[in-house]
This record gives C-alpha cells, sequence and structure tokens, in this order.
C-alpha cells in the first residue's frame, strides 16, 4: 500500500516535529481532518482540528476519550496541542490546535449493509443507544448525533474488545452482545468537539446537527423564540439516522426524495427572506450556515418521514405555513408519514417492537419524545435487560 506523511509540532518547549506516515485520507471539514495511519500505528486514525479559543471543546473530547464512559467509545492512544502541521500551516497564537490517536474503525454503512436478521438489529441499535445514554446522564449533549459519527469497531484493531457492552441504572443492567449470529457488532461514537452542556438549553454560538438528522424544532422556526436543544432532540436524531440509514441499505425500500416544484419555490423564498430581514438570532442559528436548497428538501423530507403534524403546529412557523399551504402535495405522497407505513423488509428487520422504539423518539414535538434514557425500559431491549435483586431487610 502506498503510503504518504504527514508533520506535526507539539506544543512544547523543545518544539521537536513529528513525523507520521499515512495510508489513506479519510475526512476533511473546515476545522479538521482524519488521516488513517501506517507502521508502527496501523489500526489508529489521526485527527487533527482547530478548536474556539476558550478551548472548551478540546477539554471536552479529550476527558471522553481519556476517561470513556462505556465500551461504545474508541480507545484514545496518543493527545497534543500543536504549534505546526504542514497541511494547515503554522497556528495563530489565539486559535488552538489538537492532533490525536485513536483506534480506527469501520464505516457504519458497511455494517448496515450486513445486517440480515431482527436480532443483529437490536444489538446495533441498543449500542448506539448506550454512549449517548452515558453523556446525558452526565448532563452532556453530543450535537451532532449521525451514523457518520459513530465508526464500527474492528475485532482486531480494538485493544478493549469484550464479548459485550453493559451499563448499569438503578436497578437495570444491560448487557448487549458484540457479537449476533456470525457478525461483529460494536459501534463506536466519535467527533465530539460540538457537544455542550445539557444545562445550556439556549443555542447561541453554533448551529447543531446535521440536515438529514436535524429535529423539527431546528428546521420549522420561530423568529421570535430561542431555539432549543435537548436529550430529546439527540433521540430524535438517533432515530431518524437509523432509519435513514437501513432505507438506504436495504434494497426495494427507497427513501421518499419528490418534492414538489411549488413548495420548493415558496419554502426557498421563504428562508431567503428570513434571513434577509427578520435580524433573529434563532433565524439566523437554523438557516444562516446551510445550503437553503438542503433546508427545503429535509423540511420536506421531516413532515413525510413523521406524517403532517396538523394545522395548528404548522401555523407557529413561518416555513410551517408554506408546507400547510401545500398539504396536500406531502399528504398525498404514497410514502407519506413513513415511519407508520415502513416496506416489509424494514419492518421484517426492525420487527414491531423497534419500529415502536424508533416512533417514540420521532414524534414532532420535542416534548411529547422519549429520551434515550426512558427508551431504554422499551420492550424492545428486554431481551438485554437483568434486574437486581431486592435487598432484603434485616430482621430483629
Amino acid at each position: 500500500m502506498k503510503t504518504s506523511t504527514i508533520c506535526l509540532t507539539p506544543y512544547d518547549e523543545l518544539d521537536t516535529p513529528v513525523e507520521l506516515s499515512v495510508s489513506r485520507h479519510l475526512s476533511q471539514s473546515i476545522n479538521s481532518i482524519v488521516k488513517q495511519l501506517a507502521e508502527p500505528y496501523s489500526g489508529q486514525v489521526l485527527k487533527i482540528f482547530t478548536a474556539d479559543k476558550d478551548d472548551h471543546a478540546a477539554a471536552l473530547t479529550l476527558t471522553l476519550l481519556q476517561r470513556p464512559l462505556c465500551t461504545n467509545f474508541p480507545k484514545l492512544f496518543y493527545w497534543s496541542r500543536l504549534r505546526k502541521a504542514d497541511l494547515f500551516g503554522e497556528v495563530d497564537e489565539t486559535a488552538n490546535m489538537y492532533a490525536y490517536r485513536q483506534q480506527l474503525g469501520g464505516p457504519m454503512s458497511s455494517l448496515f449493509s450486513k445486517l440480515c436478521t431482527a436480532e443483529q438489529m437490536r444489538s446495533l441499535l441498543a449500542q448506539l443507544t448506550l454512549p449517548l445514554v452515558c453523556m446525558h446522564r452526565r448532563n452532556l449533549l453530543h450535537c451532532d448525533v449521525k451514523m457518520e459519527n459513530f465508526v464500527a469497531a474492528i475485532r482486531a484493531c480494538d485493544p478493549n474488545w469484550s464479548e459485550s457492552s453493559q451499563i448499569t441504572i438503578n436497578s437495570r443492567t444491560i448487557t448487549v452482545p458484540h457479537c449476533v449470529d456470525g457478525l461483529d457488532i460494536k459501534p463506536l461514537l466519535i467527533d465530539f468537539e460540538l457537544a455542550m452542556s445539557s444545562h445550556t438549553a439556549r443555542l447561541s454560538d453554533n448551529m447543531v446537527t446535521t440536515l438529514h438528522t436535524r429535529p423539527p424544532e431546528l428546521l420549522f422556526v420561530d423568529p421570535n423564540v430561542p431555539l432549543e436543544y435537548n436529550e430529546r432532540s439527540e433521540a430524535y436524531s438517533l432515530a431518524m439516522g437509523v432509519l435513514y440509514e437501513i432505507q438506504t441499505r436495504l434494497p426495494g425500500s427507497p427513501r421518499p426524495t419528490q418534492i414538489s416544484a411549488a413548495y420548493f419555490a415558496d419554502a426557498t423564498a421563504c428562508i431567503d427572506k428570513l434571513l434577509a430581514t427578520s435580524g433573529s438570532e434563532s433565524i439566523e442559528l437554523a438557516y444562516g450556515k446551510d445550503n437553503v436548497t438542503k433546508i427545503v428538501e429535509y423540511a420536506w423530507l421531516a413532515v413525510l418521514t413523521l406524517g403532517y403534524p396538523g394545522d395548528a403546529v404548522m401555523e407557529r412557523t413561518p416555513l410551517g405555513r408554506v408546507i400547510k399551504a401545500h398539504r396536500e402535495s406531502i399528504t398525498s405522497w404514497p410514502t407519506h408519514c413513513l415511519i407508520d407505513n415502513l416496506p416489509p423488509a424494514v419492518c421484517g428487520l426492525l420487527g414491531a417492537d423497534g419500529v415502536s422504539f424508533l416512533r417514540h423518539a420521532l414524534h414532532w414535538e420535542n416534548g411529547r419524545r422519549k429520551t434515550l434514557t426512558q427508551l431504554l425500559g422499551h420492550p424492545y431491549l428486554r431481551p438485554f435487560v437483568t434486574k437486581k435483586p431486592p435487598k432484603r431487610r434485616l430482621s430483629g
């Protein structure tokens, strides 16, 4: 395999450059880059990212990787602040840049494509839930829940491979096997640079969540109401991400994509006008950093997936009023309310309880959804639950 090199200069007294061999480029964004490493660090990836000036993102990422909350977090091998990286150049004194090495994982799309039994799906969905529950119980939100921010652990590259994931909440211990019907299933939650405290209910700095998993409250926005993001928002994003992946990977179950041309024109004009005239922080955060065309598309798909929530709900927001005006174009679509009309292949993989599990997280209104912690008590996960026996009272 052809390799290249990457040179880093850690932020220390010696400023000694470190050169690493790279076997493959994995991903890149505005503020980060991920490379798969070659010997002597094969089985590991290198991530370089820039952080806010207050270093909050870096501190939280390091904390979660140094002291993982459960086995569905990746193993951290190395961490350093950087003075220089040859991919980014010299680091400004007021900026912060970090590099770390963690265990290599495979793409979740590949794991989803291998699922063929209901028990495999049950193990996967349970393990996708566990690391987020662990964060939520410590008042932390991931803020970008999607399948791209999970990787599938590779047994040969996982120094912490075990037979199962396990957490205990109150009197219930949940034990989920990693190998089911011959398939290794161990998703790892990654990418914590957007994470924040769940006490920060009002979003003020960055929009969160990728569009195809963004909950309705962050797509349909009232200019006069601050945006909120909480554990129920993350439950929605996880359920939508799973549903999206299943729909994409299973043959014969395409995700609905047809969009009314009239709706598209009216919705685009609505958002453009809001951005140009409203002066609202909520509008700027929700719509100002994403492609308007994509916002319009995923708002339509959210309604097709969850079902039309009623005129009263749609009347609350400008984009909702556009949807209301084109309601017949949506409700007449054959796959309208997809979550209640899933194709047989999807229903067979999830089972009735699996569909119910997702449905509880996919309510249109935030307050009606179950949190992921509450969903640990859903009948779908009952096969993984053991209860501690009650303590005996001492007589006399």
